[in-house]
């Protein structure tokens, strides 16, 4: 009689056990993946940036921009006059050796324009070059790339007069700058204008200067001008933080230059000036006080952070 070999007996209850704790396992190993794609997608992704709610916002923060003049065509860089305030306002103001790392998405959102125009106007700032005062110019813009295990991107170093710079003196920076207010960023007008909105608003600050009377007039405040505070016979050390706060304090300038001369600076063709000039008043940079003749009050931060 031919014996036959009897096979094992298939053990169900053992091997129901293994795949219960292989689905365990399993289920342990992708939740752990979810969670490293989870944490990822926040803490490797860029934050984006907020724009801020009226009483958050800084007043006084600044920064100094150059004057736009016949010489100089800078007005005509849509794209760098839209992103260099931005890159500026989030540089270090004391420190001009501290790198700005913010992405692209949110140089435009606070910019106002699509990341391939930002990518246009970084192109632009780093070609154009900045002197400051007799040194050796640099260009408007550094950039370089930075890694961090797998997140990666580019850092800015903007070239501007930082605050309390011995190499720029009140003389200087009355007639070769002006002070162009975070705020203006911080609460979205920047953004919300057009790009030729923007270059005539530049161009608008860099003509306006402060008639000391029609201020009174009209604000009931007595500023002093900048050559009254350092005037050498009536200058006095004790008044002088008051005086400059005051001045610096300011709400608006008088800027009685024609239009056409206005856009001709901005490098902006004179066309559509209705649409652009009325983009500043509705978004408060801007107040026309005469009828007929071409005479603004150009405010130096946004108009409705006065209101209440």
């Amino acid at each position: 009689m031919k014996r036959t070999k009897r096979r094992p007996k298939f053990d169900w209850y053992n091997a129901v056990i293994s795949d219960v704790k292989r689905q365990k396992k399993d289920s342990v190993e992708n939740k752990k993946q979810k969670q490293k794609e989870y944490f990822a997608s926040i803490y490797d992704r860029p934050k984006e940036v907020q724009f801020k709610d009226k009483e958050e916002m800084n007043m006084v923060k600044h920064i100094y921009l150059p004057k736009l003049d016949q010489d100089w065509n800078f007005g005509r860089y849509k794209n760098a006059v839209a992103i260099y305030p931005v890159l500026c306002c989030r540089a270090d103001f004391r420190d001009d050796t501290k790198w700005v790392r913010i992405s692209r998405e949110n140089i435009g959102k606070l910019a106002g324009i699509w990341p391939g125009a930002v990518d246009k106007g970084i192109i632009r700032l780093v070609n154009v070059m900045f002197n400051i005062k007799d040194e050796i110019p640099v260009p408007f813009l550094q950039v370089r790339e930075w890694k961090d295990g797998k997140r990666r991107g580019h850092e800015y170093l903007p070239a501007f007069y930082r605050y309390g710079s011995e190499k720029l003196d009140p003389h200087k920076w009355a007639t070769e700058f002006i002070t162009f207010h975070s705020c203006i960023i911080d609460s979205g007008v920047w953004a919300k204008l057009s790009r030729k909105a923007k270059a005539l608003y530049w161009a608008m600050r860099s003509k306006a200067f402060f008639d000391r009377d029609a201020y009174q007039q009209i604000e009931g405040i007595r500023i002093k001008t900048l050559d009254e505070v350092y005037d050498n016979e009536l200058y006095n050390s004790e008044t002088l933080e008051l005086d400059t706060k005051k001045y610096s304090d300011r709400k608006w300038d008088i800027c009685n230059t024609t239009l056409k001369e206005l856009f001709q600076l901005a490098r902006t063709p004179y066309t559509d000036t209705r649409e652009i000039v009325s983009e500043l008043v509705d978004l408060g940079l801007v107040e026309r006080v005469h009828q007929t003749k071409p005479i603004f009050k150009v405010y130096l931060r946004p108009k409705f952070l006065y209101d209440g």
